[in-house]
């Protein structure tokens, strides 16, 4: 039976949720404090830990329903240590704070860094969630593609980055892992709940108010979801709850390999070591800006929709991460039935800073009905000339390069689609990538700073109600999200 007293409650035991309750509760451990899942109980799952298992997630009970437009398919991915677009969320809130000076002490609290010689200046070495490198995890750990795949970037110009979280993104460098002995790290793993009471498989319906003698509300408890359909009174006009949606989106593409049985992929037989399986088959992310010219271009050719974008594309920021994994990861999302065989392996192309808004919304009063989402994928010049450039840079690693040359023999087109070759042209690339594109699901913005919240993430029109979750960033963070979430508990607790 749910309590029907708490000093805190909690609602969403994600990232941010369960690492908010555990320092509130370390804090003060007389407090009583609630955290409350909508979801199953998902500590004894293998999937949320197991490195590759984690990709069986996508479209589970774990994810949940929605209601959304085709292309939107929810997908559970590793994470690295990546960070946001601290300086430019700083400029939107207008508070230092937020900026990466502002958030690095934040950064290194969380962080269990697993070189000891790192500049102690950019790196933590005593906090709960630990980070290693691909190449460090394990001495048996050692991947036949790591030198080729970089020898194929170098040959395209791109340097390498000794250490990627120092505060700048460029470049090629080592992926960091936030797994430990070879298992992922969800919040709840790295961030203690003892005392804390949680409820999973509980639904929310509504937050409660009351008025204090001032006339304003003030949040006071919550209402648990029933069966029954409620009217929804409105206390606080704030129109922009729901909107300036923004998410990650990739194209995913399948190579076949030319020499399989040199052990070069997930499936091969010669990967004897269970190190090979401590984390994603993957060495090196790829973070580059799209050329001056062509972003320029892009943008004087644009729609109305580029022109009045609220998440202009930077020129000088970072727009694309590139990541070539040792493993036919994700093929079954664009239909493709491929073996973990070692006969494949697959690129993917991000777009860190996706130009086009979309929504989420209530589709009835019960809390018990899935949402309403348009993620408004690829709606902008800015977006498509991004992606068309990402996916051409890839093919010309795999297929031009003197080291793709050697590994790769070609690409594998998805069912009823042409294969992509260096001669394909710009409306082949868009075809593909509006026919395969799969989300990273790592939707932000719906509840952004100076829109629907303080800096200080409290809700404007009301007290005692803050939001502390990925959907207060004004705009897209440039990296996986985790680490930035994470700190979001931190900063508020």
């Amino acid at each position: 039976m749910a309590p029907t007293e708490a000093d805190y409650i909690v609602v969403g035991c994600g990232l941010t949720g369960c690492a908010l309750t555990s320092r509130v509760k370390q804090g003060d451990v007389s407090l009583n404090i609630l955290l409350i899942e909508a979801g199953v109980d998902a500590t004894d799952d293998p999937r949320t830990t197991a490195p590759m298992d984690c990709f069986a997630l996508s479209q589970s009970e774990r994810t949940g329903p929605t209601r959304q437009c085709p292309s939107h398919t929810p997908t559970t991915l590793f994470t690295t240590t990546l960070l946001a677009r601290p300086s430019e969320v700083a400029r939107i809130v207008g508070e230092p704070c937020w900026s990466y000076k502002g958030l690095l002490p934040f950064f290194k609290k969380s962080e269990h860094h697993f070189d000891a010689s790192a500049d102690p200046q950019q790196h933590g070495f005593e906090g709960p969630m630990r980070y290693v490198s691909v190449s460090a995890s394990d001495k048996e750990r050692y991947y036949l593609l790591r030198e080729p795949i970089q020898a194929a970037w170098t040959d395209l110009g791109v340097k390498h980055n000794l250490d990627t979280n120092n505060g700048c993104l460029a470049r090629i460098s080592k992926i960091e892992e936030n797994w430990h002995n070879g298992l992922r790290q969800p919040s709840h793993r790295a961030y203690e709940l003892n005392g804390v009471q949680v409820l999973t498989e509980t639904r929310v319906h509504r937050v409660l108010f009351t008025t204090n003698g001032e006339g304003k509300h003030v949040a006071s408890g919550i209402e648990l979801a029933d069966a029954v359909k409620h009217n929804i009174p409105l206390l606080t006009d704030l129109p922009q709850v729901g909107r300036n949606m923004v998410d990650h989106f990739a194209l995913f593409q399948f190579w076949k390999l030319l020499n399989p049985s040199h052990g070069l992929a997930m499936g091969t037989p010669l990967w004897a070591s269970p190190a090979y399986f401590q984390g994603m088959p993957c060495d090196w992310a790829v973070k580059k800006p799209m050329p001056t010219h062509l972003l320029s271009a892009a943008l004087r050719t644009g729609s109305v929709s580029d022109a009045d974008a609220e998440t202009p594309m930077p020129l000088s920021r970072y727009h694309l991460e590139t990541m070539i994994i040792y493993a036919p990861t994700n093929a079954d999302h664009i239909g493709l039935k491929l073996a973990m065989d070692g006969t494949h392996v697959t690129s993917s192309v991000m777009l860190l800073l996706p130009t086009s808004c979309g929504t989420i919304s209530l589709a009835s009063t019960s809390a018990t009905d899935p949402p309403a989402i348009s993620p408004n994928y690829f709606a902008t010049a800015t977006y498509h000339a991004a992606l068309i450039y990402g996916t051409r840079r890839v093919m010309k690693t795999m297929l031009a390069t003197a080291a793709g040359k050697e590994i790769i023999a070609s690409e594998v087109a998805p069912p009823g689609m042409r294969e992509l070759n260096l001669q394909s042209e710009d409306k082949d690339i868009d075809e593909r990538i509006r026919g395969a594109r799969v989300s990273h699901a790592h939707a932000l913005g719906i509840a952004a700073m100076r829109k629907v919240m303080d800096r200080d993430l409290r809700v404007y029109g009301v007290e005692g109600l803050r939001v502390v979750d990925a959907s207060v960033f004004p705009v897209p963070i440039g990296g996986h999200p985790q680490t930035s979430t994470n700190k979001l508990a931190l900063v508020n607790e």
